[in-house]
C-alpha cells in the first residue's frame, strides 16, 4: 500500500507471499518430513494422526530469520504490539483466519497455523484423490488492522520493500494479485485455487 494512503475500507494491512512459504517449509526441512508422514498414511497409518503431525510440525518450526524479521517489520508498521490484527490464509481452498491477534510472536503463531492450512486431513485426502502433488501448494497470507481508520501521518504505516525482502506485499500488489485470480477463473470457468 502507498506510503499515508488507506483502502477503501479503511483499513491498512500487508500480505506475507508464498515465496515466504517457500523459505519456511526449506529452512525447516518440513518437506522431507511431510513426505515421510505421507508414505505412512499411504502404508496403512490413520490419515487424522498424519494430517496433526504435519499441522504440528509447521506449528513447532523455527522461522527463517529474514522471514520473521520481516513479518515483524510489517507488524510493527501497523502499530506492532497492543494492535488488533485478522491473519487469514490465502490461496488454498483451506483457510484459517484468526482475528484480535495482538503481540508479534502471537503474529507469527497464526502465520504459522496459515502455513499449515494446506495439511488438513480433508485437503491431502482430495489433492491424493484428484493426484495432484501434496508439494504444490504456495500459501500466502493477508495480515489487516483492525481498528477504525486513521489518519496516518507521510511516514506512513506500510513496510519498505527494502524491509520486506521480496516476503511481504502491499496492498496495491494484493489488488493486481486478485485482478488476476479473477482473471484466471473467468478464462477456466471455475475457481482455481
Amino acid at each position: 500500500m502507498p506510503r499515508g494512503h488507506r483502502d477503501p475500507e479503511g483499513s491498512a494491512g500487508f500480505a506475507v507471499t508464498s515465496a515466504a512459504y517457500r523459505e519456511f517449509v526449506r529452512s525447516a526441512r518440513l518437506r522431507p518430513f511431510i513426505g515421510g508422514e505421507l508414505r505412512r498414511w499411504r502404508a496403512g497409518r490413520d490419515l487424522i494422526a498424519v494430517g496433526a503431525a504435519i499441522r504440528t510440525a509447521f506449528a513447532d518450526a523455527e522461522w527463517p530469520v529474514g522471514v520473521a524479521g520481516a513479518i515483524a517489520a510489517g507488524y510493527a508498521r501497523l502499530g506492532g504490539d497492543g494492535t488488533a490484527v485478522t491473519v487469514r490464509s490465502l490461496g488454498s481452498s483451506h483457510h484459517e483466519v484468526f482475528h484480535d491477534v495482538r503481540t508479534t510472536n502471537d503474529v507469527l503463531a497464526a502465520c504459522r497455523r496459515c502455513f499449515a492450512a494446506p495439511f488438513t486431513d480433508e485437503a491431502i485426502a482430495d489433492r491424493e484423490a484428484c493426484r495432484v502433488s501434496q508439494f504444490d501448494v504456495a500459501v500466502s497470507i493477508g495480515i489487516e488492522r483492525e481498528s477504525p481508520p486513521v489518519t496516518v501521518t507521510s511516514t506512513g504505516f506500510a513496510p519498505t520493500a527494502a524491509e520486506c525482502a521480496g516476503y511481504v506485499i502491499d496492498n496495491a500488489e494484493v489488488r493486481q494479485l486478485a485482478a488476476w485470480a479473477v482473471a484466471l477463473d473467468r478464462n477456466y470457468g471455475r475457481r482455481v485455487n
